[in-house]
This record gives C-alpha cells, structure tokens and sequence, in this order.
C-alpha cells in the first residue's frame, strides 16, 4: 500500500534579485540617462543658437566617471534587499544612497572638466562653491536633485524586477505544492480503495478453502497477479486504459472462480482509446459493483459489460450489470461509496471536464458511466506519464 509522502514546502529563496541582474539593468538605465542628457544638451543649444559649455566631451566623461560610484551604490543596495515589509530600514537606506549618489554629481563633474583642461586643477573651488553660498548651494541642490532621482527611479526599476522575481517564484511553488496535493489526494484515495477490494476477495477465498480449495487455489493465484500490478503503478498518477481493462479482466476472471458459471462479461476497448490515461484502480469499485450486486439481485447468471468509445477528445465508459429487483438501502448506500470515490479520483485527476452518472436503463440494465478528457500516455524508464504538451 502505497504511503503518503508529506507535502515539502520550499522556502523562497533570498535575495530574489541577482547581483548580475542588478548590474545589467543598473548599466542599461545609466546608459539611456546618459544618451538621452547629452540629445537633450545638443537640441536645446542649437534650437537657442547658444555656443556655451559643456561640450559633448565632459558630458559623456561624466556619465563615465560617475558609472563605478552607481555600482557601488547599487551593490549596498542590493544587499539591502527589496522586501519592503521592512521598509523602516530600507527607506531610509535608499534615501541616504541617494543623497549620497546625487553629491556626487557636482565634484565629479568640475573633475571631468578639469581632465578635459577646460578648467585648470587650481580653479576648482570656484567652479564647486561658486561666487558665494547661495550659488553653492543652488548648484550642488540642482545636481544632487537630478542625479538623485535619477538613482530612486532606478532602485524603483530594481525593486519592480525583485518582486516581479518573487511573485513567479510564488506562483511556481503554489502549482507544485498543488500538484504534490493533488498526488497525495490520489493515494489516499487510493488506499480506500484497496483494502476495500483485498477485504472482500479475502473472505470470498475463505468461503471457498474447504468447499471448493481448487477454485481458492485459483483465486488465490489470480490475487496475487492482481496485487502484483497494483504495486508496479503505486506511483503513477495515470495509466493507459488497455492496461486498467487488462486489470479489470483479471479481477472477472477472479470472480469467475468464485461463481463459476453464474457470472458472464464482456469486454470492448477500441484501438484509438488503449493509450488513453487514466487513474490507476478506477475501473475495479465499479466492476465489484456490479458483480457483487448483480449476483444478489438476479437467480442464475448475470452479465457485466464494459464498453469504452473515444469520441474526439473525450473518452466514455460504460459499466453495466443486469439487476432485477428494486435496489435496496444497502446497495444504494454501498453503490454510492464506491462512486463517491471514483468521483473524487476523476475530479482529481482532470477537474470538472470529468463526470460521473448512474441510473437504471429502461431494458433493465443499472449503467455507471464515465467521461473524461483524452490524455494519451506513453512509457519512460518504466513510468507511465502524461506527454508535456497537451
């Protein structure tokens, strides 16, 4: 019996956010900053004819010079993280990094001028401080605005990016808690199921030890392959039908010895639906449905038919089993169990394109019939599986 395995929940992993990628983004956004102030300089200047500084030289060295000082910025950052959950101690850091990204701009543009020998190394507290306090302060407030926010625009990218990264990981642990979900489901489902079948196939070997030992001798046999096949696929979701009408012939022919010549059956799977997939041990409850209920219906013997059709992407099939008298409380009860769980194993494996109806036909048949979406399966290193693309 196959043990259910615990559902593991990964934790999300931290930081969402790769170096690399912060790196990445951070020079793309410093490179479109960069060709986007020097187009605006140039059509500004000739658009007002005006033939003043700076030229194109110590723009673009700037922008240059001032790169490293973003990485660095954008590095502590990263360390920092995005998880604004934590925002006391986030904000504040990034408002400081700004701050301290945007002072920067001023020096490091008087040094770009110097290095361009516009300016000589001498005159360089004029052009940082201006003519006096107010100059100096309108000077470097200008810059320390356009840089600074400059760099909050790009921490906003980054975090957009992180959270961005966070949600797809969240979602990818959802649908694979949910699929471990929907496998634990299955088995426990499962495990209803064969006890129940072992249970009453058990007594029924018993009732035949000292009247009949030849037919126990046989069924004993016949359970044995059956239980043997029913562990092969205690891990697989799904099955090919020819393989679950195969196990529903073994489990007939179980019952056959039980009943001799009381009990009849007939068998139809067309070549277009034997690769259809289906849960493993979901034919089997309605076959002992109707087996065990026919025979306590009906004097003499009973037949048991099982017809499966594809029709486009669907598959249908039909257990029916002759029945005489009025059904009683204890069938109904006993019927409504295993079709309960047959139920909530299709519903588990495909949803709501899965159903499920029961109800006597007006020959006198009682029908259980199936409907679910065509998934063909194939065999790989000795599993059943479920194509990728469906």
């Amino acid at each position: 019996m196959p043990a259910i395995r615990p559902i593991a929940v990964p934790p999300i992993q931290a930081p969402i956010l790769s170096l690399r990628t912060c790196v990445i983004v951070s020079t793309l956004f410093w490179t479109y900053v960069s060709v986007t102030a020097v187009a605006r300089t140039y059509l500004v200047r000739d658009a007002l004819h005006w033939n003043g500084e700076p030229p194109l030289g110590v723009l673009l060295l700037t922008s240059a010079l001032i790169y490293p000082a973003l990485l660095v910025a954008v590095s502590v950052s990263w360390r920092v993280g995005y998880d604004f959950s934590n925002w006391r101690r986030i904000v504040p850091t990034h408002l400081v990094l700004a701050v301290a990204f945007g002072a920067l701009a001023r020096p490091i543009y008087i040094f770009a001028r110097i290095v361009a020998g516009l300016d000589p190394a001498v005159g360089a507290y004029p052009g940082l401080f201006g003519p006096d306090s107010k100059a100096a302060f309108q000077m470097w407030l200008s810059m320390l605005l356009d840089d600074g926010m400059q760099y909050l625009v790009l921490q906003g990218l980054l975090a957009a990016f992180s959270h961005y990264g966070r949600l797809r990981l969240e979602q990818n642990q959802r649908e694979r808690v949910s699929a471990q979900y929907d496998r634990a489901r299955l088995q426990a489902l499962r495990m209803q199921t064969n006890p129940h079948f072992l249970f009453n196939t058990l007594s029924a070997i018993a009732g035949l030890i000292h009247s009949r030992p030849t037919a126990a001798s046989n069924m004993v046999t016949r359970l044995g392959e059956l239980l043997r096949t029913t562990l092969t696929d205690s891990d697989v979701e799904l099955v090919p039908l020819h393989r679950e009408v195969t196990l529903g012939r073994e489990y007939l022919e179980l019952q056959r010895e039980r009943f001799q010549d009381r009990l009849q059956y007939s068998l139809d799977l067309p070549a277009q639906a034997r690769n259809a997939g289906i849960p493993p041990l979901l034919l089997q409850p309605l076959l002992e449905n109707a087996v065990e209920h026919g025979i306590h219906q009906r004097e003499g013997f009973i037949n048991v038919e099982l017809t499966c059709a594809c029709t486009g992407d669907t598959i249908s099939i039909r257990i029916c089993n002759q029945v005489q008298q009025p059904e009683s409380t204890d069938r109904a009860r006993h019927t409504g169990l295993g079709l309960q769980i047959v139920r909530e194993r299709l519903d588990a494996a495909f949803g709501k394109s899965a159903a499920v109806t029961t109800g006597r036909t007006h020959s006198g048949w009682f029908e259980a019939s199936l409907t679910f979406p065509h998934h063909a399966i194939r065999k790989r290193s000795n599993q059943w599986e479920a194509p990728q693309a469906r």
